[in-house]
């Protein structure tokens, strides 16, 4: 599921967060031509009515355009906060068994109505017949509302743009993770504007994913109303200062540390429900990514608050072309897109 697979023509990879559009562009050989980040003027991630569609549309337009970007083979992530990821454990199944039986396995795990759920899956593990000890398989369950669905493929048409694969951001992501076997676990941080998606991977198979609402957007209006600033330049106190106390006498520290600390617990509460999940298997690593995972004292936070191997997510490793010289925390989506076959 982890492995590097690169793909075999070239591709548009889009990571549409609610803040910041990131665009990875690759030849033919998966190479790096190109990586691009521009500020998303509408506000959302996914249209949610007419108006919002043609704003999104408009969007993509004007971007492809100014920076004359291919409409074809685009890939794109689905934001997590909009799917259902479940990961299930049920009796061994053929194929033919579980395709008839997955749609009602769905409504139990997924908390989508069966009318309107966009249902994929995928078989993670499925005992061998001679292994008479393991009765369960394992099933990866990804739902998406259609209408939400829906919307932004009408959005990609209308904008002239032609995808050919979409999944979720957690799927793109993992795809940045160093192969391990063993007991132990490593822990994904991928912290956004709009929320954490927290995911744990256990032998290079997915073994949870949760996302939570609190991302950075809400330290940026935390900075607007504690300093009275505009949004804009709450923005650069946030990426320029962030969590350090030695600057503005720790003003602004304190301003953002209460808010770093209900991200602190939110991970917290996720190991601990990983642990009673597992029996307590260990997790080893914690690897961190996205813009907010960029603020000034960060990492520091996460390295006093865990005790585990804490690093930024290494995601342009195995690439070559025109790697971008800083920022690249910001890209484990469009890499991930980019990394698939």
């Amino acid at each position: 599921m982890l492995e590097l697979n690169f793909n075999s023509a070239s591709s548009v990879c889009l990571d549409l967060g609610s803040a910041l559009t990131k665009i990875v562009i690759t030849d033919k050989k998966g190479n790096l031509e190109r990586t691009l980040v521009t500020n998303n003027t509408t506000g959302f991630s996914i249209p949610k009515d007419r108006q919002q569609i043609n704003s999104f549309a408009n969007y993509l337009n004007d971007i492809f355009t100014q920076n004359k970007i291919p409409r074809t083979n685009i890939r794109l992530a689905m934001p997590e906060k909009f799917t259902s990821t479940q990961i299930i454990e049920i009796p061994t199944l053929t194929d033919v068994e579980l395709a008839t039986s997955i749609q009602w396995q769905a409504q139990q795990y997924i908390p989508i109505p069966k009318e309107d759920l966009a249902l994929s899956y995928q078989v993670l593990y499925r005992p061998e017949k001679k292994d008479e000890a393991v009765t369960n398989m394992r099933v990866l369950l990804i739902g998406i509302h259609k209408q939400d669905l829906d919307n932004i493929l009408e959005g990609l048409k209308i904008a002239g743009l032609e995808p050919n694969l979409m999944e979720t951001e957690t799927i793109a992501t993992l795809r940045n993770l160093p192969m391990q076997m063993g007991e132990s676990a490593q822990m994904t941080i991928n912290f956004g504007a709009s929320g954490v998606d927290l995911v744990i991977v256990k032998n290079n198979e997915l073994n949870l994913a949760i996302s939570h609402p609190n991302g950075s957007d809400m330290i940026t209006r935390a900075l607007m109303t504690a300093f009275n600033l505009p949004k804009d330049k709450a923005e650069e106190y946030k990426k320029a200062y962030g969590i350090d106390p030695k600057h503005f006498d720790g003003k602004i520290a304190r301003v953002i540390q209460p808010l770093v600390q209900t991200i602190i617990s939110d991970i917290q509460n996720t190991i601990t429900f990983y642990n009673n999940k597992n029996n307590l298997n260990t997790l080893s690593r914690l690897y961190f990514a996205g813009g907010g995972a960029m603020m000034p004292g960060f990492p520091e936070v996460l390295a006093a608050n865990f005790n585990l191997e804490i690093a930024p997510m290494d995601i342009f490793a195995n690439i070559q072309g025109n790697i971008p010289e800083k920022d690249h925390l910001l890209y484990p989506v469009a890499v991930g897109l980019a990394k698939k076959k």
